[in-house]
């Protein structure tokens, strides 16, 4: 009795053939036919939830290199609620104050330091352009001066003989979309560039950069994804921005013991390549907005950044190649704020800093704001209360050092992995009853959620999973729909 419930009779030879056919066809229609599935609505949502979840199993995760030593900590200052109402509660965080972190952050020996702070505004809270007069209450700028001509010394360091451990200085500086006619946003365009107050102290960069973090949450409001280069239209042609996350990381890779100086030479390199190439073409957005989708109409030149190996850091030399990879990367969470968790970022509060200085031998040091007043706060997956802007860019930085750039699966891969999975549901399928047939395709959900995880580990996109597990989903209701039809 238990066995009838359970199974059902072996179908014949002819027709078990029968049914693997139909099955491989089906499957074969469906690896052609869900990469153009992507952008709809609900695909994309089921997509996002599997890597949400498996996202959230990285929590709390303390990775070790290949020799078994702990990955470096990122350093952390930041601007929380406590220092920011013993300032005042300003609206601009304070220069002079910013200056005396940037100062001790050096001191204490940091590598890179990444500043997320818009620095485009002056303190009087505008944009000041040549040849337009903002509506501003004007005040004293010395504090603005002295940030300036503090960055301006920092730079000119790079000549030095005597300064080979300058640290690598990281601008945050704002980019936003243009206005119609109508003065809408044209969210179909190339980010547009304001006018900085730092950019007649920092006219060739050196040792300190420009970038910015290009952040956009999903549809659904979350932030799941960063460029790792952005394009902006600046005097009717292009202009490449690399993002915060990937000069972090080459400045860190590159910088030696007592030296930034070939990290420098290779961000500048690498900035140079880039505006070669894309100051040369129009802002024409028909051609695409991102560097992937334009190099799919037009030839493209070398487009590659090594990430390399460093002891402490990274055990796995990563490529990234501009041109080919998806517009936005993945970013793999690791660490959020919470007293209860492990510490697996180095926090420390801005007041304390001031007071006592702060060691970061070889570190990468982010200063930001992270009080509840502050605009810069994101929804990141599995978390409810949203988070500061650095905490985003901390986990961006330490995607690209622990996976590199995400790789789609090779095209053999995908083929063996679903034909396997299309023949074990088949066989499952043809001879058990629905609900043991339920179970086990359930079972082969979870396998596929920890294949999901090594193709993680080994930088492999994880769409291939998701597809799978879309059809071990539904495989089973198709079944019960067939039983029921043929009663």
């Amino acid at each position: 009795m238990i066995t009838y419930l359970l199974t059902q009779p072996l179908p014949s030879k002819k027709s078990l053939v029968i049914q693997l056919l139909l099955n491989f066809i089906i499957a074969t229609v469906v690896l052609l036919a869900l990469p153009h599935a992507e952008n709809i609505f609900w695909f994309q949502r089921f997509k996002d939830s599997v890597l949400d979840r498996r996202i959230s199993w990285q929590i709390s995760i303390e990775p070790r290199l290949a020799d078994g030593r702990k990955m470096q900590p990122l350093a952390f200052i930041e601007i929380d609620d406590r220092t920011y109402r013993q300032w005042g509660s300003p609206l601009i965080t304070p220069r002079e104050q910013l200056r005396s972190l940037i100062e001790q952050a050096k001191r204490g020996g940091a590598n890179v330091i990444v500043i997320d702070i818009d620095l485009t505004r002056l303190s009087d809270g505008c944009f000041h352009e040549p040849e337009h007069s903002p509506l501003c209450s004007p005040q004293q700028l010395n504090a603005d001066i002295a940030l300036g001509l503090y960055l301006q010394q920092l730079n000119e360091e790079f000549y030095e003989l005597n300064q080979y451990d300058t640290p690598i200085i990281l601008l945050n500086r704002t980019y936003r979309k243009p206005l119609d006619s109508d003065g809408y946003l044209k969210t179909e365009a190339f980010w547009e560039k304001p006018y900085s107050f730092l950019e007649g102290y920092l006219k060739e960069e050196q040792n300190v950069f420009w970038s910015a973090s290009f952040l956009e949450p999903d549809n659904d409001q979350v932030q799941r994804r960063w460029p790792l280069v952005a394009l902006a239209c600046e005097e009717h042609h292009l202009t490449a921005v690399p993002s915060l996350p990937l000069l972090a990381a080459m400045a860190q890779l590159y910088s030696c013991k007592d030296s930034t100086r070939q990290a420098a030479y290779l961000i500048r390199d690498l900035k140079r390549r880039l505006n070669e190439w894309a100051h040369a073409l129009p802002c024409d957005p028909q051609r695409g907005l991102t560097i992937p989708q334009l190099c799919q109409t037009i030839t493209c030149p070398n487009l590659t950044v090594t990430l390399p190996t460093k002891a402490g850091v990274s055990d796995k030399v990563h490529l990234i190649d501009l041109a080919t990879g998806s517009a936005k990367e993945r970013i793999i969470y690791r660490f959020v704020p919470a007293k209860t968790q492990p510490r697996l970022i180095d926090s420390y509060r801005a007041l304390t800093v001031l007071e006592k200085g702060i060691t970061v031998d070889q570190q990468i040091v982010l200063i930001g704001n992270t009080h509840e007043e502050s605009q810069a706060n994101y929804a990141i997956p599995f978390r409810y209360q949203p988070v500061a802007s650095s905490y985003v860019i901390a986990n961006a930085i330490d995607t690209l050092l622990r996976f590199g750039q995400f790789q789609p699966p090779s095209l053999l891969y995908k083929i063996s992995l679903l034909s396997g999975m299309v023949l074990l549901l088949t066989l499952t399928l043809s001879y058990y009853r629905f609900p043991i047939a339920l179970i086990l395709s359930i079972f082969c959900v979870g396998i596929l959620f920890w294949i999901e995880g090594q193709l993680v580990h080994d930088d492999i996109d994880v769409d291939i999973v998701c597809w799978l597990i879309l059809i071990v989903q539904f495989a089973p209701i198709f079944k019960a729909a067939v039983e029921k039809a043929s009663d």
